[in-house]
Order: structure tokens, then sequence, then C-alpha cells
């Protein structure tokens, strides 16, 4: 099937996917809908569901592009392309409760949202092209690769879903609409591994057209200090003084490198759920060699006095934010781009409460210091997003 519009059709409640196979090319899907797919029977049952399939194209020169459509309640997967050379590209496209039993979240298929492998030719050419696509709420993969040898982008592309990865092990490079690329990096803005759900953006931020994403989400670390002034674990995964009315600072032996986004957060309750980091603070700093001090280039802590959130650097100073901290926050150093950011997180939002007035790509290095004030205070899960 060669040059064709496919428009406005609703294919439903079928076996097998709608299917454009062999050497197929120029062909348009637009504003279609593909939903209630299942297969019970089939020799492998729910493996063969899908909404979408552009599959089994051996020609390297095939342009097939799908736009304005969704897929959803496919007992496999919502859109696939295994077996094709081709390019592929999905445009303004929604895919979400695929890998169930329709109607249900009973498991059946693989359950991802766009599955854009694979291919049997490895080349760096762009043969996956997703712009403006959201996935969400997929039993699997919100977009998978699937052993493809291209190079995929992602573009303004969103995913959210109730896996421990929306997303992995793609080879990107960025484009934007006028076909130029870019080797920006990031893009994790959410991950919360208690409940294994992560948002991907890849969007305009900050004046970058867009970003490659290069990281898979165990980059999320805790992070070691050692060097410590004053400080010991415990409890474990907690750092605190040594006694109450030591005051010092420690660094870690790990940074956020040049040119890389990223940041640090630690909670501000101790084990026991109250505010008990009086004064701790974690931040960075431009220099690994320090003195012991708790005062860096760029911190966030909570002020023991009146339990708000304060912030300090070199141009403003101490600055008091106004927040007051509540149990249950989180407090977060971050850059991206060249700024950097005070942030802190509530109920399930992060807010920024400080822009840092000096800009930097240099390495960063992490710090923590204690200012005691009668009470034991405690440096809670302390954890990295980029951090080396």
């Amino acid at each position: 099937m060669n040059n064709c519009i496919i428009e406005n059709i609703n294919y439903h409640h079928n076996g097998a996917a709608f299917t454009v196979r062999g050497t197929s090319t120029g062909n348009l899907f637009l504003n279609c809908d593909f939903h209630h797919m299942q297969d019970p029977y089939s020799t492998s049952p729910y493996d063969g569901a899908d909404g979408l399939g552009i599959t089994y194209n051996t020609s390297t020169a095939s342009v097939n592009i799908v736009r304005n459509c969704r897929a959803w309640w496919c007992a496999d997967d919502g859109f696939d392309t295994w077996q094709n050379d081709g390019y592929v590209e999905f445009d303004s496209c929604w895919s979400f409760y695929n890998g169930y039993i329709p109607d249900t979240f009973t498991t059946a298929g693989n359950g991802s949202g766009f599955k854009l492998g694979s291919g049997n030719i490895s080349t760096t050419t762009v043969k996956r092209y997703i712009h403006n696509c959201l996935a969400f709420k997929n039993r699997s993969w919100g977009f998978v690769e699937n052993d493809n040898p291209s190079n995929t982008s992602l573009y303004t592309t969103v995913v959210t879903g109730l896996t421990s990865t929306g997303i992995r092990t793609f080879t990107l490079i960025a484009t934007d609409d006028a076909g130029a690329t870019s080797s920006d990096s990031v893009n994790i803005t959410t991950y919360d591994a208690s409940i294994h759900y992560m948002t991907v953006v890849l969007k305009h931020m900050i004046g970058i057209l867009s970003f490659s994403y290069n990281a898979p989400p165990s980059s999320l670390i805790t992070i070691t200090f050692s060097s410590l002034v004053n400080f010991v674990e415990n409890p474990s995964g907690s750092w605190r003084p040594v006694a109450t009315g030591a005051n010092g600072s420690g660094n870690s032996s790990r940074y956020l490198p040049a040119s890389t986004d990223g940041y640090i957060e630690s909670d501000i309750t101790d084990n026991a759920g109250t505010i008990n980091n009086y004064n701790i603070s974690m931040g960075f700093a431009l220099s690994n060699v320090l003195t012991p001090d708790y005062v860096y280039d760029y911190l966030i802590y909570v002020e023991g006095a009146n339990d708000h959130y304060k912030t300090y650097d070199d141009t403003n100073g101490y600055v008091d934010t106004g927040i007051t901290a509540s149990t249950g926050d989180k407090m977060r150093t971050e850059r991206v781009g060249n700024t950097l950011y005070a942030k802190y997180y509530r109920g399930s939002t992060w807010s920024t409460m400080y822009t840092f007035p000096t800009t930097t790509t240099a390495n960063l290095y992490i710090y923590a210091g204690s200012s005691d004030i009668g009470e034991i205070e405690y440096i809670v899960n302390p954890v990295g997003y980029g951090i080396v």
C-alpha cells in the first residue's frame, strides 16, 4: 500500500492490529482511533493484539507517518514498528491503557505505548521521530526502542506511567522542527522510586530546543559522603553531627560534572517523621577544597529559628524565602542549563522558591553542613541525579 491517506478510521474490537507491511511507503494515518483489541485464543494469547502496526518493512527508503492518532485498551501494544527498516514518524499521538484485557487492568500482552523497533540496519540516521506525543498508564514501557539499531528522536514528548521506567535504552539525537540537531542532555523531570513513577519531558526549556536522553533512571543514586568533618552515618542512610553542639561540614566524593543538568536533594524530616534538621544544609560549591564551614556557593537549608527555608549565595547572601518547612518535605538544589534553583517538594509537586543569580556550567561539588542550636540534626536520604 503506497501513497494513501487513511483518515478518521475507528478500528476496534478486532483480534489483530490494523497492519501495513511489505515495502509500503508514502502513507499517512490521520486522526484515527485503534482500541479494544484482544486475541485470547491465539497460540500466544494477547501477544498480537496491537492497535496499529507498521511492520515487516524491508525498504530503507520507506516513509510512513502517523498523525493525531490514538491507541488504547489494546491487549498487546498501542503502536508497533517491529522489523521496519524505514522511517516512521509519530506526530501528536496518544497511547494509553495498553497491555491489559480491554476495560480491565488484568495483565494481558507486552503493554508498551510506542514500540519503536526493531530493524535490521544499524545506522546513525534517524528512523523514528516522535513529536508532541503522550504515553501514560501503559502496563510496560511508554516508549521502547525494542532493539532498534537506528537513531530515534523524541521532541516535546511526555511519558508517564505506573512502571519503574517510562522510557529506556535509546540512542538519541535531538532534532528541532527545522531539522537542526543538538546534543543537549537531561530530561528526567520526575522519578519517584518509592512508587515507581517517572515522567520524562523533552521540550522547549530555557531557550534550548530539545533534549537528548542519555542516562537511565539508575542515575538516581544515594550520595555517599567522604572526608566528613564532625559527621557520622547514624542511623543508616542519615548523616548527623558526631555530638550535639558540633558544628561542621563535609563534602562528598561525588559531584555534578560541568555542563550537566542534575540535582541533589534530601528529606527534611528524621526517621521518626518530624522536622529535626534545624540548620541542616545541602548545597553545591565551585571548589572541592573548602575549609570546614557551612556557607557554599549554592546553598539551601531549613532555619531552626522559624522553620523557614533559606538560601545562601555570594551575590545576595542569606535569603529567607518566607516558606515554612513542613513535615514530609524534601529540599533540592538543581541545575538546568547554566541556572541553579532551590526547590522544595510538598504533596506531589516540586516548587521553585529561589533562583540563584550566578549562573555556571562548571563542576559543582556537593557539601553538607550543620550549625547546631540544641537539636540533633540529620541529613536524611540524600540522593542525586546526574551525579558522578
